[in-house]
């Protein structure tokens, strides 16, 4: 293992292959049964549709509220097929993430040594919430991605005493991607974060205000030429979004019901540490090996001695304390102190070379792997029937388990998956001992298991979960697509992805806002006799076909309706 650590282009090429294991299968196979992916994804379909590359619309006349780049480099990704895919859609993602890997991993190598450099590229790519952002249809991956690779080319900058301009081209570039990403956030907090530490450094402020005014202008200006053009496209409509996007979230003045994910800032903070898991319990683990006021004490001395130490720690600062000020609160919205959490815990590690501290960690692994076994034979073997739970949770853990057996019972996924997570426990149980590179051969178990999931159990669940196979069902049915076609009273992003974008939000004020004589109407099964009487005095509705995504409960059955205009 050491002489892969110590040679770079092996240990980066070992990264470079468990992400591709990780990540590559599960974003091509898994459909989209969340509100957020298929939500961007539509904005990247629009484009592709009506050649508008400026500002996309994703449901009826509701336009997208983030700046297009992440959009953009799907739509482009999307050209050779001729339409966007779960899997292009993607991309942007995978992209960013792989680059900051690559990015992070020779970065460390020439500023610390290759073995920090591997274990904190490999802590970054197993946390669970760098993991899920690398593979789902988000902005925020591109917006970390930019912003993580942006500031690892400023302390380059700083290094080089601010001689190197062709630095600075390279940080606004990357900048001026995370502004075009995700608003003024993607350039302003990078920027402030290293003017802090220019400022801890004691460089004049003159300087500091200088060069911060000349990496801004530079990066700012493809974003405003994109927010011209958007504006000229939209008008007031598009200065309302982004007022409510950029001003009214942060300032957490938004109207009542339009200010999602509301949480306090201790919610926030505890992301991290699930978001960190499993390496977030060694830390937990180990904490009784401190002695407080003196780690605390050297931790202080370390950090203000080592410039790169003390950088991480200000970009992280910032960061924690920027996005505790607004009421929404999203875990994602941490995504970029997520490279240099994993230095630091990497770092932590390296400290402690006492056996007692290895023990903890050990046995801390072999309880996650455990819990994981516990949890599959649970839903292999258990009969949720007897238990006192209501009728619609009943439906729920009964559907999630028949999946479950029927794609990891009595087969090979299903016994490699319990395999894995026994075989340690029985080493330590039955032989008393684990072998003899046993730290090594619970990580590498964990790994397989992560693949496993990432690649087998979570696209099973979400095909479950998806809204795909209906929309496919309703599309073969439709036999005039170039009718419009409208939900009542919801609005489901993944459905009107897999219908191509057609979908429309039925009006308010009924039919004295429909033009149409013929139309499609998709309705909620609880809400349809609702909906066809309202407009039964002018229409006459047929029913063309009907059917449940996920479990089968009322709300989740979805009707699809042919409503004629009445002579």
């Amino acid at each position: 293992m050491n002489t892969v650590l110590n040679n770079k282009i092996l240990a980066l090429g070992l990264l470079i292959l468990l992400y591709l294991l990780i990540n590559v299968p599960s974003s091509i196979t898994k459909p989209f049964y969340s509100k957020g992916e298929p939500r961007e994804a539509l904005s990247s379909q629009y484009m592709l549709k009506t050649n508008n590359w400026v500002i996309a619309k994703r449901y009826g006349d509701e336009i997208q509220t983030k700046p297009p780049f992440s959009h953009w480099i799907s739509a482009v990704s999307s050209l050779p097929a001729g339409k966007v895919s779960e899997f292009t859609s993607r991309i942007p993602s995978l992209l960013f993430s792989f680059l900051v890997l690559v990015g992070f991993y020779c970065f460390l190598s020439k500023q610390t040594n290759p073995r920090i450099a591997f274990y904190s590229c490999l802590f970054l790519l197993l946390t669970p919430e760098w993991l899920r952002a690398s593979q789902t249809s988000r902005v925020d991956m591109t917006l970390a991605g930019a912003q993580t690779l942006g500031t690892l080319v400023l302390y380059q900058y700083y290094l080089s005493n601010f001689k190197n301009k062709k630095l600075v081209l390279l940080a606004s570039l990357l900048f001026g991607m995370a502004f075009l990403t995700k608003g003024p956030v993607g350039l302003v907090l990078p920027l402030a974060s290293f003017g802090g530490f220019l400022l801890i450094k004691k460089i004049a402020f003159k300087k500091i205000l200088l060069e911060s005014i000349l990496i801004a202008t530079i990066a700012s200006i493809l974003p405003l030429c994109w927010y011209l053009f958007a504006y000229k496209q939209l008008g007031d409509q598009f200065i309302q979004v982004v007022f409510l996007e950029n001003f009214q979230r942060l300032s957490s003045t938004m109207s009542d019901g339009e200010e999602p994910h509301e949480h306090s800032f201790i919610y926030l903070y505890s992301t991290v540490i699930l978001g960190l898991l499993p390496f977030s319990l060694y830390l937990i683990a180990g904490l009784s090996e401190f002695k407080f006021k003196q780690s605390l004490r050297e931790l202080y001395k370390k950090i203000l001695q080592n410039d790169l130490y003390l950088y991480f720690v200000v970009f992280t600062l910032v960061t924690a304390l920027f996005f505790a000020i607004p009421s929404s609160k999203r875990s994602v919205y941490l995504l970029p102190i997520y490279p240099y959490l994993a230095f630091f815990l990497t770092i932590y590690f390296q400290e402690f070379k006492n056996l007692r501290f290895w023990k903890i960690i050990n046995y801390t692994l072999l309880s996650l792997i455990s819990f994981l076994g516990l949890v599959v034979l649970i839903f292999l073997l258990l009969d949720f029937n007897h238990l006192p739970l209501s009728e619609r949770k009943l439906l729920e853990l009964n559907f999630y388990q028949t999946l479950f057996r029927k794609d990891f019972g009595l087969n090979l996924h299903g016994l490699v998956l319990v395999a894995l997570t026994l075989i340690p426990l029985i080493f330590k149980l039955v032989l008393k001992r684990f072998p003899k590179i046993e730290l090594q051969f619970l990580t590498v178990t964990y790994i397989i298991l992560l693949i496993l999931i990432s690649n087998f159990v979570l696209p099973r669940l979400s095909e479950g979960l998806t809204t795909k196979y209906l929309a496919k069902s309703f599309e073969a049915k439709i036999l005039h697509p170039e009718l419009p076609i409208y939900s009542y009273n919801f609005r489901d992003y993944g459905l009107n992805f897999y219908l191509h974008g057609h979908i429309q939000e039925f009006p308010k004020t009924v039919t004295s806002a429909i033009p149409e004589e013929q139309f499609y109407m998709i309705c909620k099964e609880l809400e349809c006799q609702d909906a066809t009487t309202s407009l039964a005095e002018e229409y006459t509705a047929q029913k063309i076909d009907s059917g449940y995504f996920s479990f089968e409960w009322p709300s989740k059955q979805y009707t699809l309706y042919y409503l004629t205009k009445k002579i």
